[in-house]
């Protein structure tokens, strides 16, 4: 109940501000607590009704397509931001190579 809070702005802000630490931090609070929770209330609770088993086994999905969600997320962005890097740094070194032959 705790991190569910910590968990959803992390992926929030990670994914509207592009932020790799936070989206892991997401990835993180998504795999270890939630996780191990859904898999105890679906696997190690007595008398549950179909109801309850149902809903338990959605709840696992849902956590298991969020995850892959965020890693498809994760890998788009770094490769975003590789790419934005090396463009930046090209253009940082055709401004140095103008700006050197302007000079002589």
């Amino acid at each position: 109940m705790i991190a569910e809070p910590i968990r959803l702005a992390a992926g929030w802000y990670g994914n509207l501000q592009e932020n790799v630490p936070w989206l892991v931090i997401f990835m993180v609070l998504t795999l270890v607590p939630h996780t191990a929770v859904c898999y105890y209330l679906m696997l190690a609770a007595y008398d549950l009704g179909p109801f309850d088993k149902a809903l338990q086994v959605a709840f696992a999905l849902m956590i298991h397509v969020e995850l892959l969600v965020a890693v498809r997320a994760l890998v788009r962005m770094f490769k975003a931001q590789r790419k934005r890097y090396y463009l930046f740094e090209h253009a940082l070194q055709q401004q140095h190579r103008y700006a050197g032959s302007t000079q002589q």
